[in-house]
Order: structure tokens, then sequence, then C-alpha cells
């Protein structure tokens, strides 16, 4: 960013539009001051910078087996806390088949409000946010999503302290996934 003396202070989006932000990735704003004298060299001016972002995108997860090599049977598998400040937006999924028995298997999402000393178990009924678009693997080892495959999922958005279960609505021949949420910070 080109700096003129005696300009007022600016935002300044590098990322702007050209090129776009990669999915997932968050713009860059940059801010500076007006102009003062270097404390070092008074015959010139610099400036304070400032950078932030509008989010950081972080990725959860749980790892589901079936007991003794066996395919995974539907029901709760296992849940998370939503413990970083400010919480964030869901939005995409993975799903890595890691037993080398590549089959069916859909896992619904719940979440449910809880605080940090009593976490609240969601319902997989009232609590169900996956919607009619559960995260589903179909004879493949991997599959995801972006912001568009999330789309139909109520709420998207998760606070500090939320509660996140994973159920298996059903499976055919998985051993073995691992599931990832990505949650775009506030």
């Amino acid at each position: 960013m080109a700096v003129t003396p005696g300009a007022t202070p600016t935002a300044v989006n590098l990322n702007s539009t050209d090129p776009a932000i990669p999915e997932g990735k968050s713009a860059v704003t940059f801010q500076a001051s007006d102009p003062y004298p270097d404390p070092n060299d008074t015959s010139r001016s610099v400036r304070d910078v400032s950078a932030y972002t509008a989010g950081i995108t972080r990725t959860v997860g749980i790892t589901i087996e079936g007991v003794s090599g066996a395919a995974i049977t539907p029901g709760v598998k296992g849940g998370i806390q939503v413990d970083f400040e400010g919480g964030g937006t869901i939005i995409g999924w993975s799903i890595l088949e890691t037993s080398g028995h590549p089959g069916d298997i859909q896992i619904e999402v719940d979440k449910h409000a809880g605080t940090q000393t009593v976490p609240v178990i969601p319902n997989t009924t009232s609590d169900k946010i996956s919607a009619s678009a559960p995260i589903a693997l179909s004879s493949s080892d991997a599959a995801g999503v972006g912001p568009a495959g999330v789309s139909t999922w109520s709420p998207l958005a998760v606070a500090q302290w939320d509660s996140i279960q994973f159920y298996v609505a059903s499976a055919s021949t998985v051993q073995r996934v691992t599931v990832y949420l990505r949650i775009q910070g506030s």
C-alpha cells in the first residue's frame, strides 16, 4: 500500500475482489494511521499499521469406529463443545473413511446451547441442525462440502459453549470414519 503524506487513515482490503478470496479463507484488512515524524530520523515520516481478519476458520472433529472391527452402528457417537470465544458459523464439513471398507454412512449434527461448566447434551430430534442434508459418504473414502453444502442447515451459527453432537443415522460396511466441521470465527 502506497503511503501518501497527509492522507486520511484508510482501511484497505488487500484481497479485495481480484483475485477472489479462496473458499475458507479470510480477507486481511490493513489500517494505517496518520503519518508522524520517525523518532529515529526526523527527516522521515512513519505510520502505524494494524491488520485484522473477519474471523479464523477452525476445524473440529471426531473419529468414529465400530467395535472390534465391525461396521459402525447407528446412534450417538460423541460430541464436542465450542470452546473458542465468539463462536462462529459452520461453513462446511469433511468426512474421511479410514478403515478400507467404504460404504454408506449418514451423520446428523445436533446443537444445543450450554455453559462452560454445564454442557447440555443435544436432543437428536429437536436439536438436529443438519436438516435433510446430513454428512454423507457413499462408496468412497472421502467427501466434503463448503458453504453451499450446509446452506440448508439451521442454525449455522454456533456460540461459545454450544454442544455439537454427532449421530450416525445409518451405516453399511464403514468401520471407521473421521468427521470434521469447519467453523468460521465471528
